[in-house]
């Protein structure tokens, strides 16, 4: 993946639990881009690896996410065609 450009959302969706929160009880946002900047650092040949990595990782995280939604846009990829940029995504629901 390297030399290439890559665009990366993430949305967390949570259930209010009506208790004050605070960056302990919630999702903190620079530790999802830590998890998102350590599966780059992975060699991975599919893109659909790295957003089931970083799903994967981001749950175990914080469990107490309901939603999670992982998409990477890869800009200019290498096709047969003048195409801006492929994109794969992840959604999911937790019970």
């Amino acid at each position: 993946m390297l030399g290439n450009y890559f665009i990366v959302n993430v949305k967390v969706g949570f259930t209010s639990n009506e208790k004050p929160l605070s960056i302990e009880t919630t999702v903190n946002y620079e530790v999802l881009l830590e998890i998102v900047k350590n599966n780059f650092t992975i060699p991975k040949y599919l893109l659909e690896e790295v957003v089931q990595s970083i799903e994967s990782e981001t749950k175990v995280r914080y469990p107490q996410i309901s939603y999670l939604f992982v998409s990477i846009q890869k800009n200019n990829p290498p096709l047969s065609g003048e195409i801006e940029h492929s994109e794969v995504s992840l959604e999911k629901r937790y019970e």
